[in-house]
């Protein structure tokens, strides 16, 4: 008799042992190591500087991205916003799980000034300004539910994101 793969999870009974868990922690670290890396390199490179400021834009969207996965599965993990020798990731992990919102909050703020609206033809798929907005106000509600104090501020930038999100045009609710 065989056990539903997702069982597990779907019932939070999974254990810490469990390699698919590791998995997640890897893969989202290797994420952000190749965001950080990318935005690292594409500083010496000679290039149109819109192009240059929509890539970099567009790592800090997917660093925020990962490293939300990380400090949503795992809560107090390793905040990394540069290039590290894999020595230095076995450092415990923040202190204070707001610094994980902080970093997500600033490198999403960031891509928004900078990313279109949409994009056409082969870029269509691309980190856009709404999926950064749509990711910001998702960590604001997040932010509001690990907020010991009053969350309400975080409640309200959630609730301004995903009207200015829907006010838009380009998105709307299931």
């Amino acid at each position: 008799v065989g056990e539903n793969p997702g069982m597990p999870y779907d019932n939070f009974t999974f254990l810490t042992t469990d390699g698919r868990m590791e998995e997640i922690y890897v893969h989202s670290l290797r994420a952000v190591f190749r965001a950080n890396l990318a935005m690292e390199k594409m500083v010496e490179i000679e290039m149109d500087e819109e192009l240059k400021a929509r890539l970099t834009a567009e790592c800090k969207a997917l660093r925020a991205h990962f490293n939300w996965l990380i400090v949503t599965t795992f809560g107090k993990g390793q905040l990394v916003n540069e290039v590290l020798l894999i020595s230095d990731l076995k450092q415990p992990g923040v202190e204070d799980i707001m610094d994980f919102y902080d970093q997500i909050e600033t490198d999403l703020l960031d891509a928004i000034e900078i990313l279109p609206d949409s994009y056409e033809g082969m870029n269509v798929g691309r980190v856009t300004k709404g999926a950064a907005r749509a990711m910001l106000g998702k960590s604001y509600v997040y932010r509001a539910c690990w907020t010991d104090g009053d969350a309400s501020e975080s409640w309200q930038k959630a609730a301004e994101v995903f009207e200015d999100l829907m006010e838009s045009g380009h998105y709307r609710l299931i």
